[in-house]
C-alpha cells in the first residue's frame, strides 16, 4: 500500500517510524530538531529525494477559517463553470465503497437518455487517485465477469452495484436481468432483486 504514496512528509521520529514513513535506509527524520522541522520526500521514500522545509503553525481558528475560504472558493468555480462540486476522495482501506459516491454513477443516474456507447459497471473505489473503475461490456464474445470472494457479502455488493450502474445508463423498459441467486432466502441480500424490479 504504501508504494502507492510516492510523495511523503515526515517530522521529527525514531529510526523505526522513519524507515516506516519513508524507506529502509532513510532516517533523516531522527535527525531533525526544531519545533516544525520537517522532511519532504517526493521519491516514494528514497534518499535521494530528501528535502528539509520549515513547516508552518496555524491555530486552529485561523486553519479552520482558510478551509472555509478554500471550500468557497471551490463552490464558485464550480458553480460559474456549470459543475457540480466534486466531493473529496479519501481511501479507506478498511471500509467498502459507496456507489452513491461514485461520480460516473451518479451522473449517469441523473441523466435524462440512456449511455450512448458500451455500458460500464462500476465495481468499487481504486486504491489510487485514479477514477472508479468500471468493467466495459461490449457486445462481443468473452465479454463477462467472474467474481470470486470468501465474503458472500462483498461478492453480492460487486454484483449488485454493477447491476445498478447498468439500469443508470439504460432505458430500463429495453434490459432484462435475471437473477439466479442460489445463496438462500436468509441471506439480508436476498429481497434486492425485488427491490431493483420495483
Amino acid at each position: 500500500m504504501l508504494e502507492q504514496i510516492g510523495v511523503r512528509i515526515a517530522m521529527q521520529c525514531s529510526d523505526d517510524d522513519s524507515r516506516q514513513v519513508l524507506s529502509d535506509g532513510n532516517y533523516v527524520s531522527r535527525l531533525l530538531t526544531r519545533a516544525g522541522e520537517a522532511l519532504y520526500n517526493n521519491r516514494g521514500g528514497r534518499v535521494e529525494g530528501n528535502n528539509i522545509f520549515q513547516a508552518a503553525l496555524m491555530d486552529g481558528d485561523a486553519r479552520v477559517g482558510h478551509l472555509q475560504e478554500v471550500k468557497a472558493k471551490a463552490e464558485a468555480v464550480a458553480e460559474s463553470a456549470g459543475v457540480k462540486p466534486s466531493v473529496p476522495f479519501v481511501f479507506e482501506g478498511n471500509e467498502p465503497a459507496h456507489i452513491e459516491l461514485s461520480d460516473p454513477h451518479v451522473a449517469a443516474a441523473e441523466s435524462a437518455s440512456p449511455a450512448s456507447g458500451p455500458l460500464e459497471m462500476w465495481i468499487g473505489d481504486p486504491i489510487a487517485m485514479r477514477p472508479p473503475h468500471p468493467v466495459v461490456l461490449r457486445e462481443q464474445s468473452g465479454a463477462h465477469m467472474l467474481v470470486v470472494d470468501r465474503d458472500e457479502q462483498l461478492g453480492f455488493g460487486v454484483i449488485y452495484s454493477s447491476v445498478l450502474s447498468i439500469l443508470a445508463q439504460s432505458d430500463p423498459y429495453d434490459l432484462g436481468i435475471d437473477f439466479i441467486d442460489l445463496s438462500g432466502a436468509a441471506q439480508p441480500w436476498a429481497d434486492y432483486p425485488e427491490a431493483i424490479e420495483a
